[in-house]
């Protein structure tokens, strides 16, 4: 809510805490065993907690970004170009990993799963189930518990995860794009509460197969209950061609991405010492295409 915005701007930090489930797809080519594709699904649970403070942290609460954002943001139903690398909008925000106790632990329709503390080197605490089995995250209604740490109380919450979002394309659609040609992507299943996001990307490459500088990058926004996009080809003609280089006598092509997600809306979850809890589910198909 605005108040609580207001509230935490004036106190200058706020904490954070967020539980997602996740299911990612992706297909892998093979050029060197006539393009076959290997199919790697996955599912992931984790989650995090964090307190966020810094000089920034008014401008991010309000949104605000630098003018120059508008060229990595698409209007809902239309798609940009761009190829260099966003910078930071919110350079002067820090970030502290909280402890929430030894454990997660999610209970939905296809058992339980236990996502562990893990102390990194590098971000700190991090939550997240190992070896998970890709055939947990399915539709229905979670519960999580957590048994609380020194900087977050225990807590228990619910969310519901919608049927699978699906590409519906046959896979083949995505082994050769041809930029001089528009492409229709379709889907079904999904959260119909927010957007789908589309998004590619293809690199100049040198002789010696080096790419050249930040890949050419196109991102498309749509409405999941739109159940279809079509990329145009003056997107698609932006990108550079995929290009290969030569090595030991063999030929490599440096084949770029397509890929479609989205993020549930989720909902908010009462935990403890946590000002804002969250949780939620996304999806993800991600392709290998030659950018012809």
């Amino acid at each position: 809510t605005q108040e609580e915005v207001n509230r935490w701007i004036a106190a200058g930090t706020y904490t954070a805490g967020g539980v997602g489930l996740g299911r990612s797809t992706g297909y892998s080519i093979d050029d060197f065993n006539g393009g076959v594709a290997t199919v790697i699904k996955q599912d992931s649970f984790s989650a995090s907690f964090t307190r966020i403070g810094g000089a920034d942290l008014g401008r991010m609460l309000r949104a605000e970004l630098p003018a120059s954002y508008s060229q990595y943001l698409p209007s809902v139903g239309s798609c940009i170009v761009y190829n260099t690398i966003p910078p930071d909008p919110w350079p002067q925000i820090t970030r502290t990993a909280l402890d929430a106790g030894p454990a997660i632990v999610s209970s939905g329709p296809s058992g339980t799963a236990i996502a562990e503390r893990n102390n990194q080197q590098v971000g700190g605490l991090t939550y997240a189930a190992r070896n998970l089995a890709n055939t947990y995250v399915n539709a229905g209604q979670y519960s999580f518990t957590g048994s609380g740490g020194p900087d977050a109380g225990a807590f228990t919450g619910n969310l519901e995860v919608y049927p699978d979002l699906v590409v519906l394309n046959n896979p083949d659609e995505f082994k050769t794009i041809n930029r001089a040609n528009s492409l229709t992507v379709r889907w079904n299943g999904g959260d119909p509460q927010t957007n789908v996001q589309i998004q590619g990307f293809s690199y100049a490459v040198t002789n010696l197969g080096a790419p050249i500088g930040a890949p050419t990058v196109f991102l498309c926004l749509v409405p999941n209950t739109a159940g279809q996009f079509t990329v145009p080809a003056s997107i698609f003609g932006q990108l550079p061609p995929s290009g290969s280089f030569t090595s030991s006598g063999l030929t490599f092509l440096v084949r770029g991405s397509i890929a479609v997600a989205q993020a549930s809306r989720g909902n908010r979850v009462s935990i403890p010492n946590i000002d804002y809890g969250t949780a939620a589910n996304s999806w993800s198909w991600a392709y290998q295409p030659r950018y012809q």
